[in-house]
């Protein structure tokens, strides 16, 4: 069974009116540059509320990067008093959403992603014993360290998009 390493996870939070169909194109184009597959793994809505709906979508995203190692990036989105909201933006109508967003982005590093070392108990310690000893300092310094900064990459995206950037910093 492949061996997954919880590296990073980090949260963005943001309150306001912003364009669904834009942010979700560009996490696709962000994912896509770097040859990550993307899939939806959840889309859920519930009504009823005065504030309005409640929104959970989760987003996956894989790519191989050598035989033995697969990145994986994950968003989860939540949102509350999601509603659709109308603005006029250079004379013309825009469809836009109003909402209170949690973003989650979570980097791990996947081994052995095609369980080749699970064919017998020999492999099963060969490959334990790789890990821990023969490839332990290049997982943490070169695999680890490039999973952390793509996620935080994402987040700045997403900051951005958000006009969440500070131009100026305190020190």
């Amino acid at each position: 069974m492949s061996k997954t390493d919880h590296v990073i996870e980090t949260v963005l939070k943001y309150d306001g009116i912003f364009n669904f169909d834009d942010l979700y194109k560009t996490l696709v184009k962000w994912f896509k540059q770097r040859g990550f597959e993307f899939d939806e793994t959840l889309y859920k809505q519930k009504t009823g509320s005065a504030l309005g709906r409640e929104v959970e979508i989760k987003w996956a995203g894989w790519v191989n990067v050598t035989e033995y190692i697969r990145y994986w990036i994950r968003i989860h989105m939540h949102g509350d008093g999601w509603n659709d909201v109308e603005i006029l933006k250079n004379g013309k109508k825009k469809r836009m959403v109003k909402a209170r967003l949690k973003i989650t982005f979570t980097g791990d590093i996947e081994l052995d992603y095609e369980n080749r070392f699970e064919r017998s108990s020999f492999l099963r310690k060969l490959r334990e014993f790789h890990d821990k000893f023969l490839f332990k300092k290049e997982l943490e310094f070169k695999y680890e360290d490039e999973i952390y900064y793509m996620v935080y990459s994402l987040q700045k995206i997403v900051k951005e998009f958000f006009d969440m950037e500070s131009k100026i910093t305190k020190y």
